[in-house]
């Protein structure tokens, strides 16, 4: 055989595991470089790291319209692609990530909550600031007007009631997205991650996508409704756990039950999931989130169902998955989050 042609061949096989990959992993931020609330906020050493970590990696940087075309297209992905998105427009980041996203060319998107900016708030920017970021190709996209817990009906309130308020929340913001910006986006990230069958429901009648704050990697056979995305904050922020979430791979997910976060109390539900495909290495899978998680295989490879012996905590809580890949330091990731309806903030 020609050695040019035995040498194309070994490259092929060598790199098939990730040619067919359609996977993207998505980073969510919030405040940069406020030590006062670690638990949103990312040093700024540990974000520097985290982005030299990824151009010395060749990681691809796409921006969240670009992702939103390959989702609603069903384009291919190229392996290792990220993208970066911020919620709420705090001060922080004009002051601190802009400069630093800017100066290595790294594209990135805000989620806007709207009534904050419009009343001005000294933690969070302002519209000058928005427009020049703008003028810099940073993208924004509608995080509502109030960020209100959406799921949640006020007092006496009808469920027809309850779909109009949330229409024109989610609406006003965008609205004003454009008025301001003159952008008009149809991606959406539900406030603290939040949401519900019957709010997705919302997001799909208005024909947008929305991203939540779960942990998992995308891919094209993800629920376009509610897309995870990785929460980085000094807690989480270090490096040997960020290259793990930037090297995860999106678990195959065909069926979740119950796939309604929405809880009526802390009951701790067992939940089945379904996989799209056999995963060689599945029996290696660890779970984990609330107390002693258990996982129980009712087709071997294809299906499983996870349990804890403990009833869920605070407001909301997860539940995460690994299973180990072929390729090595590589993981398959699922999470699936509840809420508990009625509950108050930790």
């Amino acid at each position: 055989m020609n050695p040019a042609w035995l040498a194309l061949i070994i490259i092929l096989l060598t790199a098939w595991p990730t040619l067919g990959r359609s996977d993207a992993t998505v980073f969510i931020y919030h405040r940069f470089g406020e030590p006062t609330l670690p638990s949103t906020n990312i040093r700024m050493a540990q974000f520097r790291a985290q982005l030299d970590y990824l151009q010395q990696q060749r990681f691809q940087f796409w921006s969240l319209s670009r992702l939103e075309d390959a989702l609603r297209k069903q384009q291919p992905i190229p392996d290792k692609t990220v993208v970066i998105t911020i919620d709420d427009a705090y001060l922080s980041v004009y002051q601190q990530a802009f400069p630093e996203l800017r100066s290595r060319n790294i594209p990135f998107a805000v989620f806007v909550a709207t009534d904050y900016v419009d009343r001005r708030y000294p933690n969070y920017m302002n519209w000058s600031q928005l427009r020049e970021m703008r003028d810099a190709g940073v993208e924004f996209a509608p995080h509502t007007a109030s960020h209100d817990h959406l799921t949640e009906r006020r007092d006496n309130e009808t469920a027809s009631q309850w779909r109009q308020r949330i229409r024109t929340d989610l609406l006003h913001s965008q609205q004003q997205l454009q008025q301001q910006l003159g952008i008009r986006s149809s991606v959406f990230a539900y406030p603290y991650g939040e949401y519900s069958e019957e709010l997705k429901q919302i997001i799909k009648e208005l024909g947008w996508i929305a991203f939540g704050q779960h942990s998992g990697t995308i891919n094209l056979h993800s629920d376009i409704l509610a897309l995870p995305r990785f929460p980085q904050s000094e807690f989480y922020g270090d490096l040997p756990q960020f290259i793990d979430k930037a090297n995860s791979l999106a678990m195959p997910i065909r069926k979740l039950h119950p796939a309604d976060p929405l809880r009526q109390n802390h009951q701790a539900p067992k939940l089945r999931v379904e996989l799209s495909q056999s995963l060689p290495r599945a029996a290696q899978i660890r779970c984990f989130g609330e107390g002693n998680m258990r996982v129980r295989w009712i087709k071997p490879n294809v299906e499983f169902e996870v349990s804890t012996d403990q009833p869920l905590s605070g407001r909301r809580s997860r539940y995460n998955c690994t299973i180990p890949s072929d390729q090595p330091g590589r993981y398959y990731w699922f999470s699936q989050p509840w809420i508990i309806a009625g509950q108050a903030e930790d």
